[in-house]
């Protein structure tokens, strides 16, 4: 499977995502399904996905032709996008879209295996005070010819539901009814406008405009809010409510277009997680196949968190020649600047360029520690408590992962899944890993549960925490859901 990141631009939205604003807060509350708790995932997400410029529209993502879902098969230089309905509900009271393409982008991330390493480019279908739905998705402007709403749109892992973004916006979607989850599965989502859990928040009305009605403004973050349901022609507007009150989201992805196979794939890896300011920071770069003659790969260059261990030429724009060997060396040099205390990152992402496929994604991040101090200990992961219940039309249960002391840099904790409830029968297949952000004390694991017609006994579902690179694992390693 191979991909390619596409069309240059300089949109600060379609870049991977900084972490340097640790102190950016989002608004609002988010739950799962009833009886569930409202949870706070918001603030985390704001940290895991940054700070970002202006919305602008999005690059070109190339996929292979057999890649898990693409629906389009071999189709060379085809695009398309994928939507999704969050399993989990946020309340409406923030103006701010970040809020709510970060609860889109939690659900990806740990969503389909195959969408996890674009989880950071998901955006909402909404409207805010200052844009409507199009520049929040990063759609470019309707034009007289339509050339800029051409774009085939499917169900992540489902059918088609719009040829064009004006019959995504119109609300008549195809197969409305085929609606997914993040996870590609049938998204269990009540029909009708006045169900309590068929509520989907947009904002907006038919069109992807700011909804009005009686010259009273229905967009996010306003007293009441305009919602959808999944019904044909309600997708859009289907009525207003309380901000206060929960409800889904429409999570769409960047676009994608089936890439030619010969093009060839680059992967970036750094030679170590972690260094000391001071020292080079060193990453190799894979060529595949290797090239008949040199090729150019295009990099960026960022540091994120306290302090100015890299200096500024160091940063930006540069590049790397691969040669027929396959495989290129790219070092960043460090500098020991005058902060005490924990650094950050430094980051080298793969560039687009005509001439290659990049591989996902495709960045690597290493840990800066500061030179005055030791090299900090691996946190400690463990489940919040040792067990939990709900009933099994709860939908949605988060069950709470601690990390303490705060990672230096991104950690992925593994768990392992047993008891005696079905996997993908009585509850959504788990992905048996959850990404931990720098500086983050704290995630959730989703698990969605299948509320069926049959009367059973109780269930239980075992997660278990297993080792890993850059934890350890604490005393409370197992948590069982029943």
């Amino acid at each position: 499977m191979t991909r390619k990141h596409s069309s240059s631009s300089h949109c600060e939205k379609d870049k991977i995502p900084s972490k340097k604003h640790k102190n950016s807060r989002a608004q609002g509350g988010e739950r799962g399904l009833q009886p569930l708790r409202a949870i706070a995932l918001a603030a985390v997400l704001a940290l895991m996905s940054g700070s970002f410029a202006p919305v602008c529209a999005q690059e070109t993502w190339k996929v292979s032709a057999d890649w898990d879902l693409n629906p389009l098969g071999d189709q060379p230089n085809k695009k398309f996008r994928l939507l999704f309905i969050t399993s989990t509900q946020i309340q409406a009271i923030s103006p701010d879209i970040e809020v709510y393409h970060a609860h889109a982008r939690t659900h990806a991330a740990i969503g389909h295996a195959a969408i996890r390493e674009y989880s950071s480019l998901f955006r909402v279908i909404g409207c805010t005070a200052d844009a409507d739905a199009r520049t929040n998705g990063g759609i470019p402007p309707a034009t007289n010819n339509n050339i800029n709403d051409r774009m085939e749109i499917y169900w992540l892992n489902g059918p088609r539901l719009a040829e064009a973004y004006r019959e995504l916006f119109s609300g008549a979607w195809k197969n409305h009814g085929e609606n997914r989850d993040n996870a590609g599965n049938f998204s269990i989502v009540e029909t009708g406008e006045k169900k309590r859990n068929g509520a989907i928040w947009t904002g907006c009305q038919r069109g992807g405009v700011a909804h009005m009605s009686n010259n009273e403004r229905h967009v996010l973050g306003d007293h009441r809010v305009s919602f959808g349901t999944v019904n044909f022609g309600t997708t859009m507007n289907a009525f207003h409510k309380r901000n206060n009150l929960f409800s889904r989201l429409y999570a769409l992805s960047p676009v994608f277009e089936v890439a030619d196979a010969m093009t060839p794939v680059v992967k970036i890896d750094s030679d170590a997680p972690a260094i000391t300011e001071g020292d080079e920071a060193r990453f190799t770069i894979t060529v595949t196949p290797a090239p008949a003659n040199e090729l150019t790969v295009n990099l960026t260059v960022e540091e994120t968190g306290s302090g100015d261990y890299v200096a500024s030429s160091e940063e930006g724009g540069k590049s790397v020649t691969v040669g027929t060997s396959g495989t290129a060396s790219f070092v960043v040099a460090t500098q020991n600047d005058s902060v005490a205390g924990p650094q950050g990152e430094v980051t080298v992402a793969v560039a687009s360029n005509p001439d290659y496929r990049r591989d996902g994604v495709g960045s690597r991040s290493v840990a800066i520690h500061d030179a005055g101090a030791p090299a900090p200990a691996d946190p400690t992961v463990s489940f919040a408590a040792a067990t939990s219940s709900a009933a099994e039309d709860a939908g949605s249960v988060d069950v709470a992962v601690n990390i303490s002391p705060a990672p230096t840099s991104a950690i992925t904790v593994i768990y392992t899944v047993g008891g005696t409830a079905a996997s993908g029968t009585d509850f959504a297949a788990l992905s048996g890993s959850v990404s931990v952000a720098l500086g983050i004390t704290s995630v959730n694991i989703p698990v969605a549960i299948t509320d069926d017609a049959s009367d059973e006994s109780d269930e239980t579902v075992i997660l278990t925490l297993t080792s890993g690179s850059g934890y350890d694992v604490g005393s409370t390693s197992e948590h069982t859901l029943t």
